[in-house]
């Protein structure tokens, strides 16, 4: 799987990947946390949903998307159709709520020195990749590549 994270503004940042979906027979994904688009498969992301007052759900395949505005973890309406690009995806837009990190919150602009694997992590690197865009800064776009 290839994912990209930008970071678009000081507290909000989009992450967008290519997992493959299976929507079977419905033509969908089920419903998940508050007939949203994130369920339990997408965990990690519907606790980042959690602390955020805006959210953007977007899942796509086979030539049918769908799009789900949520405030934190609870959707304002249900998954809305739109014309997606060609095979399988997720985007998942993210606007952080200082009410949970603060009004001062920003993100860091220092991408290279993320340790996304840890002192636990003993797994060699798989075949995808994570690309990190920061795109705060007009001039300068850094991109940071993690395997």
């Amino acid at each position: 799987m290839r994912g990209l994270v930008e970071i678009t503004g000081d507290s909000s940042f989009t992450v967008a990947m290519d997992h493959p979906h299976d929507w079977g027979a419905s033509g969908g994904p089920e419903l998940g946390y508050y007939d949203s688009l994130l369920g339990p498969e997408w965990w990690l992301l519907a606790a980042a949903a959690a602390v955020s007052r805006q959210v953007t759900v977007e899942m796509w395949c086979a030539g049918r998307g769908l799009r789900q505005e949520l405030r934190g973890i609870r959707p304002l309406d249900g998954p809305q159709e739109f014309h997606p690009a060609e095979g399988s995806g997720t985007r998942v837009s993210f606007a952080v709520d200082p009410a949970y990190v603060g009004e001062h919150f920003v993100f860091p602009t220092d991408l290279a020195n993320l340790d996304l694997h840890g002192p636990y992590c003993l797994e060699p690197a798989g075949p995808g990749y994570l690309l990190f865009r920061d795109v705060r800064h007009e001039h300068s776009t850094p991109e940071i590549l993690h395997h």
